[in-house]
């Protein structure tokens, strides 16, 4: 896990400034490879199956011994493994997060992230010097299948985390009854909405790489005839008309202020009048949780690298969605997805 300082190492780093302060930064920079390279040995799954012991381990998965040793004592004190006797076990945290036998598991979008920081960050200072990222994040996935899928398969868990609360929490009257997602290639949250109304079908705009896991989820649930899936670039291509009901999912950070009005603009053509515009993404906002607000600038600074974009306040997307034509914008949060929804009706 994270390195936390106790109280006396708070006090020396932090607070009295006695040790070197951004020590905590480069040792936490260094122990997320320790992670990473866990998952990629797949050491967590074998644990998993059988606690065991260094040798066995090694033997099991055919790596170092030596190595192995050394890796599973490092993520002892990191808390990932526990050790009792000779045998290594996981602890609670890396079982409910970062295996098959918890509540999500997150390792598909660790693996994705790791690609991403060996591959992108160290053009994080040309970026800023330049303003724009030397290297798209979705070039760069074009040309990566694996990478491709573990970032689809991240955000499928992701969504599975927040889907109960999130699911409720979109108006969908009887009204309703054609819906297009822009830009949710693993179709989770039509497939959702599409379970919860029977009256409801629905199209899912994205890449043809993004909607090869849609294709497969949609085929699972048996909802082939009610949700469709339409190849396009949401930049480039019109989104069609007749929506009653139009998903913006974790997009908007992506883009630039006038490439977000541009959908947004797209989005009101093909919406039916009275028709609603949902949009779900992390807000730019301050508040009373220092680790959670350093996480909303990193993600933001991060998106900056990746595709150009960043996060944004609700005051901006605000006034994205006046000027474009849409009223009764509301907000309500949504906890688990560690954002609010932003519902806007079309003027």
């Amino acid at each position: 896990m994270p390195l936390l300082p106790n109280p006396i190492e708070r006090l020396l780093f932090v607070t009295t400034n006695q040790a070197p302060g951004p020590a905590l930064d480069l040792w936490s920079g260094t122990a997320f490879p320790v992670l990473l390279a866990a998952l990629r040995l797949g050491l967590f799954a074998a644990i998993q199956e059988q606690p065991t012991s260094a040798a066995e381990l090694a033997k099991r998965l055919q790596i170092d011994q030596r190595g192995t040793t050394l890796l599973l004592e490092t993520l002892v004190t990191l808390g990932y493994v526990k050790k009792r006797r000779e045998q290594c076990h996981l602890t609670a945290m890396t079982r409910t997060w970062l295996t098959d036998a918890g509540k999500v598991n997150l390792t598909p979008f660790f693996l994705f992230w790791g690609a991403m920081v060996e591959k992108l960050t160290p053009a994080l200072a040309e970026a800023i010097r330049t303003g724009s990222p030397p290297l798209n994040l979705y070039d760069w996935l074009a040309t990566e299948p694996a990478v491709a899928r573990n970032f689809q398969d991240g955000l499928a868990a992701m969504t599975r985390l927040a889907l109960p609360d999130i699911v409720p929490s979109i108006p969908v009257p009887p009204t309703v009854t054609k819906l297009l997602d822009v830009g949710g290639g693993h179709a989770a949250y039509s497939i959702a909405l599409c379970q919860k109304y029977p009256g409801l079908s629905a199209i899912i705009f994205d890449s043809a790489q993004a909607l090869a896991m849609g294709r497969s989820n949609i085929a699972n649930a048996g909802l082939g005839e009610r949700v469709k899936t339409q190849e396009g670039n949401f930049l480039v291509d019109e989104l069609g008309t007749g929506y009653d009901l139009i998903l913006l999912f974790n997009i908007v950070h992506g883009f630039t202020a006038e490439q977000n009005m541009a959908i947004l603009h797209k989005i009101k053509t093909a919406l039916n009048p009275g028709g609603k515009v949902v949009i779900l993404d992390q807000i730019a906002e301050r508040i009373p949780l220092p680790m959670l607000n350093a996480v909303g600038h990193l993600f933001s600074l991060s998106f900056f690298l990746m595709v150009g974009g960043q996060l944004y306040t609700y005051a901006e997307m605000q006034r994205w969605l006046t000027a474009t034509g849409f009223v009764k914008i509301k907000r309500p949060r949504i906890v688990k997805a560690g954002s609010p929804l932003v519902i806007a009706e079309r003027g």
